[in-house]
């Protein structure tokens, strides 16, 4: 029991469903009278604001630990609540009980799309794409630091899409039955085939 932790991880509204199941479970686990001190953790990505001020406030009193991952260019992290959230200051103190005032829970870490591998796109749906979001993670190193890839394997992010510069030669959306002729190699990484195979 002393090395048990609880881990929730979460895109889009699996985020938001991670943060609201997190936050139960914890809840619950403070009702108990050994179970108070079992680390509830959230690896949140793309998610889009769970609640109201109480709800953000009483997260942080039980203890329920949330880290966001957010491409600033993604719009789902943004709503609800364009108008009124966190960024609006005192006025969101004083307007907090207003139906349509969110917030969001725990630490933002924010992702750019500062990745070499990646190609400039006007497609916002883009930018919600979790695997995007995992090969920015794996080149973040700090929020002013350059991309820094570690070697995952960077085909993953044209699976459904079609993000990464054509000097890769990576088909896009290549992830369906036929894989568009990627072969999976004893590396792990996906590549079109050689001319022998």
């Amino acid at each position: 029991m002393d090395n048990l932790s609880i881990t929730f991880t979460g895109h889009s509204l699996g985020a938001a469903l991670a943060t609201l199941s997190a936050y139960d479970i914890k809840q619950m686990l403070c009702t108990k009278h050994n179970f108070h001190q079992i680390p509830v953790t959230v690896f949140a990505f793309a998610s889009p604001r769970v609640g109201n001020l109480a709800f953000t406030k009483r997260v942080e009193e039980i203890g329920v630990k949330v880290l966001r991952f957010v491409n600033k260019r993604d719009l789902v992290p943004k709503v609800p609540g364009v108008c009124m959230n966190e960024n609006v200051g005192c006025l969101s103190k004083l307007l907090h009980w207003l139906p349509w005032t969110y917030f969001h829970v725990g630490v933002e870490l924010p992702l750019h799309n500062n990745s070499p591998f990646i190609q400039h796109t006007h497609n916002l749906a883009y930018f919600h794409n979790l695997e995007l979001y995992l090969h920015l993670l794996d080149g973040y190193v700090g929020s002013k630091q350059p991309f820094s890839w570690s070697g995952r394997d960077h085909a993953l992010v044209n699976k459904s899409c079609d993000l990464l510069r054509e000097k890769y030669e990576i088909p896009p959306k290549w992830w369906h039955e036929q894989n568009k002729g990627l072969v999976k190699g004893p590396d792990g990484k996906w590549t079109q085939p050689s001319e022998e195979e």
